[in-house]
């Protein structure tokens, strides 16, 4: 088995936090799989090893943390090192919650459809600062925790939205009961974005207004 020149790794010490509600979008999202959920809970999954992209994380940056669709909490970037896939140890493996190194590739090989021993990946070391208090899925995030039925029912109840248009899909999303259902009605679930951007602005207004509260802080 071919193994690669040595280049690193390159680690990075603490420094720095960032991110807030009003940032969100520019606050970095962290994906798993939803059979990494317990470990992430438990504390046994402390870090997560990526293939380097154009994606840069850095130590000290607050990340929101994301597993099998459902919003898990808010973490902080304690060091990045970068290496090969061949330098990964079995300290790394650990980390990452798995038994082995070999282990470890193979989930990696599953989850990038292929990886060489030469790619460079990126090994993020977390510590998790808080966890969600109860189950919210990520796409109702920028709803802080609300009940995306409830935003709506507010939204028309205040009459807080100026677009005729807008009342009408909201309508249509209570009659429905799910953003998908209204999304078929509607043509597609492509216009699930549709959906979810006049309930993001309906929510801010009615949170403007102290009609509604954040249920998660970010």
């Amino acid at each position: 088995m071919l193994c690669c020149a040595r280049i690193g790794p390159v680690v990075m010490g603490m420094d720095g936090s960032a991110g807030v509600t009003t940032s969100m979008r520019r606050t970095k999202h962290l994906h798993f799989d939803g059979r990494y959920k317990s470990k992430l809970h438990s504390g046994r999954k402390l870090c997560t090893i990526r293939l380097l992209k154009r994606e840069k994380y850095e130590p000290g940056q607050l990340v929101m943390i994301h597993c099998g669709g459902e919003y898990v909490g808010k973490a902080r970037i304690t060091a990045v090192s970068v290496k090969r896939v061949c330098e990964l140890t079995q300290e790394d493996a650990e980390k990452d919650g798995f038994r082995s190194k070999s282990e470890l590739i193979k989930a990696l090989n599953r989850h990038y459809g292929g990886i060489r021993l030469s790619d460079s990946v990126a090994v993020i070391e977390l510590e998790l600062l808080e966890r969600s208090k109860r189950p919210v899925r990520s796409a109702d995030l920028p709803l802080e925790g609300n009940d995306p039925m409830e935003v709506a029912r507010l939204a028309l109840q205040h009459d807080v939205l100026d677009s005729n248009s807008d009342r009408k899909l909201l309508e249509l999303l209570l009659e429905e009961r799910s953003i998908r259902a209204a999304a078929m009605r509607l043509g597609g679930l492509s216009r699930r974005g549709a959906i979810r951007r006049i309930l993001r602005r309906a929510y801010a207004k009615l949170k403007q207004l102290g009609l509604i509260e954040a249920k998660v802080w970010l």
